[in-house]
């Protein structure tokens, strides 16, 4: 598996950072990361977790 990110820094190495992420391995799909909504605005689904990302970060991962 190789991931790269595409967008989001990380200026603390103590806390998880925002950003989004792909992998070869699933070329359909990018991964998010950011902090956990709780309670979740949104209906979810097993499994599933919604999360709080920055316009930011999404305009500038330039998904393809």
């Amino acid at each position: 598996m190789a991931i790269r990110r595409l967008s989001g820094e990380c200026e603390r190495v103590d806390m998880t950072c925002s950003g989004i992420w792909e992998d070869d391995e699933l070329p359909d799909d990018v991964i998010a990361v950011a902090p956990l909504l709780d309670p979740s605005p949104v209906p979810l689904g097993p499994g599933e977790g919604a999360i709080r990302l920055s316009r930011r970060v999404v305009r500038n991962a330039r998904i393809r």
